[in-house]
């Protein structure tokens, strides 16, 4: 309680303790500017003292300090007790330290600043992660095709060798019929010789000639041989590089495989780490929502403690219209006794919706009121 010149008339226990104050006797008569600093009296306290004498009552948020220099905010309450002539003679304040309320509350806007941001990271790189595995995808399946290319390419590159060695063969099989043909026709010129002899010796001559010419087509018959025979193992030494390059290319394919199927491992890795950070992102979110519904809660409980210290406002008033109406009898009577006014006082700690600090308060503003108009028998 203060005057309207801002001198401390009472503080309760509670008060002193908040504000680091040992005993109430050290504030009374002192000015409120004691609890705010010069900045908090200039722009807030003064403010909302006005505020209250305007409407009656005011509550809202007040910075305080405590003796140590210590800032913190509070739920303040404020009410205008006026004297018999309905003049303001002072006003009542009820404060609640919510220290830990703005502590929790700066926590919770650090947290869900902290989680956005860690969201916005693990988002990118889940994304670069898919790039990544794309492009890998991508270039594998550039490489299957190129393979599936050169696996064509050489599948009829194979089949030309193919046709290149049959013709070799029908070749090789002609001069053979061929040869075989030429001897066949030797043999049987050569028994004629025999069998002739005595009437050939008179064309030993022409025999000798045609041995000649014999010998000229076997050398040519020979030469084309080898010739058949070099182009045979051509043929075979194609083949034989052939299945090198064969072997290679299968060898090739087998390590592309590998890649692939690690490809698709580290695919199913990396789709087990997005779903681990998706399920940790909806476990963060549900915690996100619990501390919403614990803020809604505290909200709740401020606007039930709100309408309860507009109970208690409603319970002080008709008890002070109770208190008035008691002096207004007492003051027809006459002089006031000290029983009559202990009983009126004790009429007034009989408020039921009143507790033990506001029934005192009531009390010392009954005694007051009782001093100034009644001299004490």
């Amino acid at each position: 309680m203060f005057d309207l010149n801002g001198v401390i008339q009472f503080v309760n226990a509670a008060w002193t303790v908040t504000h680091g104050y040992k005993t109430r006797d050290e504030l009374i008569g002192k000015k409120i500017s004691v609890f705010h600093t010069e900045q908090q009296m200039a722009s807030d306290v003064i403010p909302y003292i006005e505020e209250t004498k305007q409407r009656g009552q005011f509550a809202g948020r007040l910075g305080h300090v405590r003796r140590d220099g210590t800032p913190f905010f509070t739920e303040m309450l404020m009410v205008v007790f006026n004297d018999d002539a309905d003049r303001a003679m002072g006003l009542v304040g009820f404060a609640t330290d919510i220290t830990k309320q703005e502590r929790i509350e700066e926590e919770l806007r650090r947290y869900r600043c902290h989680m956005e941001e860690l969201i916005k990271q693990r988002t990118k790189a889940l994304e670069a992660a898919n790039s990544r595995l794309q492009s890998q995808v991508t270039e594998h399946e550039q490489a299957g095709q190129k393979l599936k290319q050169q696996t064509a390419e050489l599948s009829v590159a194979n089949e030309r060798l193919r046709e290149q060695i049959c013709e070799s063969e029908r070749v090789k099989d002609k001069l053979e019929q061929h040869r075989e043909k030429l001897e066949q026709r030797l043999k049987q010129q050569s028994d004629k010789l025999t069998n002739v002899e005595a009437q050939l010796q008179n064309e030993i001559t022409r025999r000798k000639k045609q041995e000649e010419l014999i010998k000229q087509r076997t050398k040519a018959l020979e030469a084309a041989n080898s010739r058949l025979q070099s182009q045979v193992t051509k043929h075979e030494q194609a083949g034989q590089k052939l299945k090198q390059q064969t072997v290679e290319l299968s060898a090739a394919n087998k390590k592309l495989r590998e890649q692939i199927c690690e490809s698709e491992r580290v695919k199913d890795k990396l789709e087990q780490h997005r779903d681990k950070l998706e399920q940790h992102l909806k476990q963060q979110s549900d915690e996100l929502t619990t501390v919403d519904a614990q803020l809604q809660d505290e909200i709740t409980k401020r606007k039930k403690e709100d309408e309860y210290f507009k109970q208690q406002t409603d319970a002080i008033k008709a008890a002070g219209e109770q208190l008035q109406t008691q002096i207004d009898e007492l003051s027809a009577r006459g002089p006031v006794s000290k029983p009559d006014m202990m009983k009126a006082a004790d009429s007034v700690k009989a408020a039921a919706s009143l507790n033990y600090n506001e029934k005192a308060m009531l009390e010392n503003i009954f005694r007051q009121n009782i001093v100034l108009q009644k001299t004490e028998t």
